[in-house]
């Protein structure tokens, strides 16, 4: 399948089908070629079922725009995209044209190419439309597959997440802090003993944001720290330590003392208690 123009009379865009050995196909418009009054073709993707999307630009009301179209196999407008087989979109109301396309697996269409923004000059430009040819402004949905969702002792929480589009970009945050981009599967910065919320929203390729991020509450509870060191008596929970006995002849506190009654000697042993 090959999309581009043909100046016979005048810049006429034209598709053309060839089989396998390079001839046109007659099954494609009847002799493998197809013109249509669309101002001009840049771009041609086909569906697994045989449908062909093209895109380039066409005139609207504020001069050219994206377009947008997509055929049967046979070449004829496809009626049930976009009701004609066509959609236009206007960016910023100066020329705009689309000079790629693509078609995603669950049969989204995206059409890339540029906008005249007026005073900032031209922008690249993407747009993408539902298999119906309606733009896509439908969100995407975020959902938390992983992380704690009750008591955790674990400071740096680990956090999984996915959309239910493929090439959504996410933003987290936790607690009352600003989004910012994260990716799935991320850990989050050092947290403190307490009760954290997490919260992780997704976003499309063509701008559309989960309007209800998915949330965790959790409770992170980490070891008690040690106790300081040389408390008092207790302060650590601990047992009191005793000194253990020495035997000598000294009287003072903690040594032994010796007498001798009735012809036997007897030891005596004293400690210190220490806390």
């Amino acid at each position: 399948m090959v999309a581009g123009f043909t100046q016979d009379d005048g810049i006429t865009p034209v598709l053309a089908r060839y089989d396998s050995e390079g001839l046109l196909d007659s099954s494609f418009s009847g002799d493998g070629r197809l013109t249509t009054d669309v101002v001009g073709f840049r771009a041609v993707a086909v569906q697994a079922d045989g449908r062909i999307v093209v895109a380039g630009s066409d005139e609207g009301s504020t001069g050219e725009d994206f377009a947008v179209t997509r055929h049967n196999v046979d070449g004829s407008l496809d009626s049930s995209f976009s009701g004609n087989g066509r959609v236009t979109t206007d960016f910023a109301g100066g020329p705009d044209a689309a000079s790629a396309v693509a078609v995603q697996a669950d049969g989204k269409i995206f059409a890339a190419g540029s906008s005249d923004q007026g005073a900032t000059g031209v922008d690249f430009a993407l747009a993408r439309y539902e298999v119906t040819g309606a733009p896509d402004t439908t969100s995407p949905n975020t959902t938390i597959t992983g992380g704690p969702s009750a008591t955790t002792t674990d400071s740096t929480p680990t956090f999984a997440f996915i959309s239910n589009e493929g090439d959504s970009v996410f933003e987290c945050r936790v607690d009352a802090g600003a989004f910012a981009p994260c990716s799935s599967p991320g850990a989050r910065a050092t947290l403190a003993n307490g009760p954290h919320t997490f919260q992780v929203r997704a976003t499309d390729q063509t701008g559309n944001n989960d309007p209800s991020p998915a949330m965790r509450s959790f409770t992170l509870k980490t070891s008690s720290p040690a106790p300081p060191a040389g408390g008092g008596p207790g302060a650590g929970g601990g047992s009191p330590q005793v000194d253990p006995p020495s035997i000598a002849g000294s009287k003072s506190p903690g040594s032994a003392r010796s007498s001798s009654k009735g012809g036997l000697q007897r030891s005596q042993a004293v400690g210190r208690l220490h806390g």
